[in-house]
């Protein structure tokens, strides 16, 4: 019985961690075979301040971790 917990910042709908929740779970079903009824997904949430990068706290998802020429 797989149990998978997934750490995400804080900020998606419900809508999104709902689809995030069905993929998870659809890919797990794919890869190894578990039946569904038999998988766990919990997601948690945690203020940006709570994620470190590259040395760098509360940096926002999609932003590199170092300044490119572009910026």
């Amino acid at each position: 019985m797989p149990y998978i917990c997934c750490d995400i910042q804080e900020g998606l709908s419900d809508d999104q961690k709902e689809r995030l929740a069905d993929a998870i779970t659809q890919i797990t079903h794919e890869s190894i075979g578990s039946p569904m009824p038999y998988i766990h997904v919990a997601i948690r949430e945690f203020p940006k301040t709570s994620f470190v990068q590259s040395g760098l706290r509360g940096r926002d998802y999609g932003k590199p971790a170092i300044a490119t020429a572009a910026e």
